[in-house]
């Protein structure tokens, strides 16, 4: 059978003569020689094997033909992309160009991020404190309404952009390609994603946690922002909005400094521990913990709690809505019940997906 290239393969040539090969319906990401860049291309779904062997050295070539098809890189009729429904993603633009662009900024907005981010974060901090009290009392009177859900859902789109930006940026900084931005449903909840997953293959620990680091980094910078418009409209209703602005910014902080889903804090402790399959030995440890290491076994605890509590939370808030339109108490029961069905679908569906 002859094996044919991908056609949205693409090819980036990096430092020391190599390739960084992308490819865009895996999101998975190789560096390679010049040579075997040579061969890929030869790929062409017509030339026999025979054909291959006058250019491919026979000794490489059964190896070589191998490889390309256990990197999925080659088309074939016997694997089909799985859809993961609790991580459904949308493709809107190809930001590598303009990156490519304008490096000095790239470079400048990343030295920045990194200096002002300990000001701001010391600043926030000793604010947040300062203020707690009164932002938890103002919080009490949050009342959920067509209005809020309205702000709600363009300021985590306006601040999930401006996230993703700072890992792109930063990204590009250290010469990764970021070969797309675009929207995704997480968990049913929207946001933005910016595939920086290239970061892989810097050898550098200390760059690839900058990268990850750089989306939380904004929103800290975001909250210092926010905190003057916290007295402009002191007293006022719009005070609220900016109490939710910032709470909103502080809740994607935390989230995502947390390893137990897969939003930067996943991917930091990966890198912390240098266990790519962390997370599947730890859904492994639960299912047979006789014999499991004692650190993959309470990650497996602490990650079924902290989504049981994601979901928990989020139902409550559902059910304070639909309370308001609907006064009854089938709505409470409604809720209780379904608390347990999500918890188990959502099990379910990460247990069918890769880790």
């Amino acid at each position: 059978m002859s094996l044919q290239l991908k056609k949205e393969i693409q090819f980036y040539p990096v430092d020391g003569g190599l390739f960084h090969v992308y490819d865009p319906g895996t999101m998975r990401h190789f560096k390679i020689g010049p040579r075997e860049v040579q061969w890929l291309k030869l790929l062409d779904g017509n030339r026999t094997r025979d054909e291959l062997g006058q250019h491919i050295p026979e000794e490489f070539l059964d190896t070589f033909l191998m490889q390309a098809e256990r990197m999925q890189l080659v088309i074939t009729s016997q694997r089909r992309r799985r859809i993961n429904p609790l991580k459904l993603k949308f493709r809107l633009i190809n930001p590598n160009r303009l990156l490519e662009a304008m490096p000095n900024f790239n470079r400048l907005y990343r030295k920045s991020l990194n200096f002002m981010f300990v000001v701001s974060l010391i600043f926030n901090i000793v604010w947040l404190t300062m203020h707690w009290q009164f932002m938890a009392a103002s919080l009490l009177n949050f009342t959920l309404n067509v209005p809020v859900v309205l702000f709600y859902l363009v300021s985590i789109l306006v601040i999930g952009l401006i996230h993703e930006l700072s890992h792109s940026i930063v990204a590009k900084s250290y010469g990764i390609h970021v070969p797309s931005i675009g929207l995704m449903l997480f968990y049913f909840h929207p946001a933005f994603f910016a595939d920086v997953s290239g970061l892989n293959l810097l050898k550098s620990k200390r760059q690839r946690i900058n990268i990850l680091l750089a989306g939380v980094m904004s929103n800290c910078m975001l909250v210092s922002l926010s905190i003057p418009f916290f007295y402009l409209f002191f007293g006022q209703s719009s005070m609220l909005y900016v109490i939710y602005f910032i709470m909103i910014n502080v809740t994607i902080m935390f989230i995502n400094l947390v390893p137990f889903v897969e939003y930067d804090g996943y991917y930091l402790f990966l890198n912390l521990v240098n266990d790519p399959a962390f997370k599947m030995k730890s859904r492994q440890s639960l299912m047979r913990p006789r014999g499991a290491k004692t650190e993959h076994l309470i990650f497996g605890i602490l990650s079924n709690l902290f989504i049981a509590s994601l979901l928990f939370s989020a139902i409550l808030v559902l059910r304070t809505y639909v309370s308001t339109l609907l006064n009854s108490s089938i709505v409470d029961y409604v809720s209780i019940a379904l608390i347990p069905v999500a918890y188990v679908l959502v099990m379910v569906m990460q247990n069918r997906r890769p880790a």
